[in-house]
């Protein structure tokens, strides 16, 4: 099992202890990997620094299962997250992934309270796909992330590759 983006681990190791036979927590950022191993974990985790754009670090059809919890939304080129989750997963492999909805997590939206007391969500720049760091100072999103639509997110990781954009010895494999 691969967890994509883990951060600190807390996903890496609640699969751990759920008895995952082994679990590789993956993220690019050495700070968040320490943080992960201050916390501990099972013997049957461990974590790596990588690119989740490339995977660099893992064979091709590695992993039975990717998760990846709230991370996509955090890594610039989605089409190379997901042809190198596409690359290490074992032929039935699943990728499960959790993202915050887009409309909740978009630039300038706001939560408006209408005639009738009902709260309602204004979002002004929903189609406007791009990197932004929230303005509000207790957000989650001061980092910032890549806004991407519904509709992005869905139609790229069903169909992430094609032919042509596969590694060659995936691409030619006969059936």
């Amino acid at each position: 099992m691969l967890d994509l983006a883990c951060g600190q681990g807390v996903a890496s190791r609640a699969i751990a202890e759920a008895g995952a036979d082994t679990v590789v927590g993956v993220d690019s950022s050495p700070q968040m990997l320490a943080n992960a191993r201050r916390h501990g974990s099972p013997d049957t985790l461990r974590y790596v620094e990588d690119d989740a754009q490339q995977l660099r670090h893992f064979d091709d059809e590695t992993f039975d299962a990717v998760s990846c919890q709230l991370g996509l939304m955090d890594i610039p080129d989605l089409s190379a997250t997901l042809v190198a989750v596409h690359r290490v997963l074992r032929p039935s492999g699943r990728f499960v992934f959790v993202i915050g909805h887009p409309c909740f997590l978009t630039p300038e939206a706001k939560t408006l309270i209408g005639e009738d007391g009902l709260a309602g969500r204004w979002i002004p720049d929903y189609f406007d796909e791009r990197f932004w760091r929230s303005t509000n100072p207790q957000g989650v999103r001061r980092a910032g992330n890549h806004h991407r639509t519904l509709a992005t997110t869905s139609t790229t990781s069903a169909k992430p590759t094609s032919p042509s954009s596969m590694p060659r010895s995936r691409a030619h494999r006969s059936s």
